[in-house]
C-alpha cells in the first residue's frame, strides 16, 4: 500500500528555562571537530494497546511530547544552540525543530510489511535550513507521526557534529523519562567534561565526509538467538575461544563482503574492518557513562580497503507513556557505502543489521549462502 504522511504542525521547541549566561559558550572537543555534519537518526515505533494503557488523545500526547522535550533541553542545553566556526556551540536557546504528521494507515500495516529504507524516510524530519550553513542548522530535529490506530512513530535526528550514538540514546531516553514522569529529573543529567580533556583546535577546518559516487543499496537482516549461538560456535578459534555476538556477526558479514569483492574483481584486494568503539570507560581515568559528545574512536582489525562500521543503540527502554517500543530501527545513516549498523532486537536476544553496499555488490551479497544460513532477509516486524 502507498503510505501517505501529512504534515500538520511544525514549530521550534526551546529549553524550559533560559540557559545561564556563563554556559552560553560550549566548547566542542577535538573528536567533535573531526566528525562530519550529518545526522544520527533513529525511528521508534509505538503500538497503541488499550488493554494495558490509558487512552491518550493525540493532542494529549502532543502536549506531553513538547513539554517534556522543552524540559529535556534545559538539561541538554547545547542541543538547543548552534555550531559556531567548528570550535564551539553558541548556546543561544535557538531551539530544536519539532514536527507532527498524520499517517493514512495503521501501524500494523507497517509492521506486517518487509520494511524498506525508503519507507522509513516518511517518519524522519526534513531539514529546511541549508546544510552548508552550520550556524543556521538545528542540532536536533524530531517528528511525531500519528497512525489511525493510535500508534505513534517518533523520528529523532541529532547532529553527529555534537553527539555520538551513546549521546543520542541518552538524550532520547532522557526525553522519554521526562514524558513518563511528573518530574523531568528521572534520569542522571549529562556530564560535560569532554572538551576539558580533549580540547578543540581553533585552527582546524570543518571536515566534510566524502561520499562514494556509486549507487548504494541498503538491506536489513535479522539474526535470531539460536542462529547467533550457532554462529558463535562456528566462529570460535584458537585465537578467539568465545567470540561475542558482535564479533561473530561482523566476521560473517565481513567474510561475505570479501567474497563479493573477489567475485567482482577475480582477485582479492586487501580489506579492513573498522568498528566504532565507545571510549567513555576505556580511557584512564574513564569518562562517566553520561558524558556528552562524540566519545568514540575506531578500532581496525586489519589493513584494508573496504570499511565496515558497527553501532548499537539501547533504545528499547524509551517509554514516552505509551509503553516500550514495538520496533526501533535506523534512519538515514545508511547512505555510506560499505557500512553496517547493528541493533538489538526487541527481546534483546537477537540482532538486526542494516547493510549498505554498492548496487552491484548487494546483488551478489544478498545471494550468499553462508549469510542466509544464519540470517533472515528483511523479515516482517511482529507486533
Amino acid at each position: 500500500m502507498e503510505i501517505k504522511v501529512e504534515m500538520i504542525n511544525r514549530e521550534v521547541i526551546k529549553p524550559s528555562c533560559p540557559t545561564p549566561h556563563h554556559l552560553r559558550c560550549f566548547d566542542l572537543s577535538l573528536l567533535d571537530q573531526l566528525l562530519h555534519e550529518n545526522y544520527i537518526s533513529v525511528v521508534i515505533f509505538y503500538s497503541n494497546n488499550p488493554c494495558d494503557l490509558p487512552h491518550f488523545k493525540a493532542v494529549d500526547i502532543s502536549h506531553r511530547l513538547k513539554t517534556s522535550l522543552s524540559e529535556t533541553l534545559r538539561r541538554f542545553y547545547p542541543l538547543a544552540g548552534r555550531v559556531k566556526n567548528n570550535v564551539s556551540i553558541e548556546c543561544n536557546d535557538a531551539g530544536v525543530d519539532y514536527l507532527e504528521a498524520r499517517v493514512n494507515c495503521h501501524l500494523s500495516d507497517i509492521l506486517e510489511q518487509r520494511p524498506e529504507q525508503k519507507m522509513l524516510y516518511h517518519f524522519l524530519p526534513k531539514v529546511t535550513e541549508p546544510m552548508d550553513q552550520p550556524s543556521l542548522e538545528p542540532l536536533v530535529l524530531v517528528q511525531a507521526s500519528f497512525f489511525e490506530c493510535g500508534g505513534l512513530a517518533i523520528g529523532v535526528c541529532v547532529s553527529h557534529k555534537v553527539a555520538d550514538a551513546a549521546t543520542t540514546s541518552m538524550f532520547t531516553n532522557s526525553w522519554a523519562s521526562a514524558a513518563l514522569a511528573a518530574s523531568g529529573e528521572a534520569v542522571l543529567p549529562p556530564e560535560f567534561s569532554a572538551a576539558s580533556r580533549i580540547p578543540p583546535r581553533h585552527t582546524l577546518p570543518s571536515l566534510a565526509m566524502s561520499l562514494a559516487n556509486d549507487t548504494t543499496v541498503s538491506r536489513r537482516y535479522v539474526f535470531d538467538a539460536p542462529k547467533i549461538d550457532a554462529l558463535k560456535t562456528k566462529a570460535a578459534s584458537a585465537n578467539v575461544l568465545q567470540p561475542t555476538r558482535v564479533e561473530a556477526i561482523s566476521s560473517l558479514i565481513w567474510k561475505c563482503a570479501i567474497t563479493v569483492s573477489r567475485s567482482k574483481r577475480k582477485f582479492l584486494l586487501p580489506s579492513r574492518l573498522t568498528q566504532a568503539v565507545n571510549i567513555r570507560e576505556r580511557l584512564t581515568p574513564p569518562f562517566p557513562k553520561t558524558a556528552f559528545g562524540n566519545l568514540v574512536w575506531f578500532s581496525r582489525r586489519e589493513t584494508t580497503d573496504n570499511e565496515i562500521q558497527l553501532h548499537r543503540y539501547p533504545l528499547y527502554e524509551a517509554d514516552f507513556g505509551l509503553g516500550k517500543p514495538t520496533w526501533v530501527t535506523m534512519g538515514n545513516n545508511l547512505m555510506f557505502k560499505n557500512s553496517v549498523f547493528l541493533m538489538d532486537t526487541r527481546d534483546g536476544s537477537g540482532i538486526e543489521a542494516w547493510i549498505t553496499l554498492s548496487e552491484e555488490g548487494m546483488a551478489l551479497f544478498e545471494q550468499d549462502k553462508d549469510l542466509l544460513g544464519f540470517a533472515s532477509s528483511n523479515p516482517t516486524v511482529q507486533d
